[in-house]
């Protein structure tokens, strides 16, 4: 959030701005800018492009790791740049020959967790998503929204 927080002073964002266009609180924020309080992967990613920032996967090598997705009607765009994460780090999985148990022992989480994120019916918590790119050796990382 620090670096969020960083965008959105340098960019003369209010952050009442911020809270109107994400639908909480300006206490809200000021806790998550604090580190009293995380907010949802959602909001997250919701905030970074209010901001103009966007999270994407990087490997080791500092190169984005992408994955294809199906564009789904009517879906809101954080729900698609959330789905591009997962499916990026499933790649990542899939590509290191991971298997969702293993990847589940090594974040600390269920194999149905895994299965459930990599499907799309769950969101990891930011923290979770932090740790599941650690442990395929990549990193969850800020880029200019493009």
């Amino acid at each position: 959030m620090a670096e969020l927080r960083s965008a959105r002073v340098s960019g003369g964002y209010p952050r009442e701005r911020l809270a109107d266009s994400l639908g909480v609180g300006i206490a809200t924020v000021r806790s998550w800018e604090a580190g009293r309080r995380i907010p949802t992967l959602v909001n997250l990613v919701r905030s970074g492009r209010e901001l103009g920032l966007r999270l994407v996967i990087v490997g080791l090598d500092g190169q984005v790791r992408s994955a294809r997705i199906a564009v789904k009607p009517d879906e809101i765009w954080e729900h698609r740049e959330i789905r591009s994460l997962v499916a990026a780090l499933r790649g990542e999985r899939r590509g290191g020959a991971v298997s969702q148990d293993l990847l589940a022992e090594r974040i600390g989480v269920s194999a149905w967790s895994v299965a459930q994120f990599e499907q799309g019916r769950l969101h990891p918590r930011p923290a979770v998503l932090a740790v599941w790119a650690a442990a395929l050796d990549c990193a969850v990382r800020w880029r200019a929204l493009v």
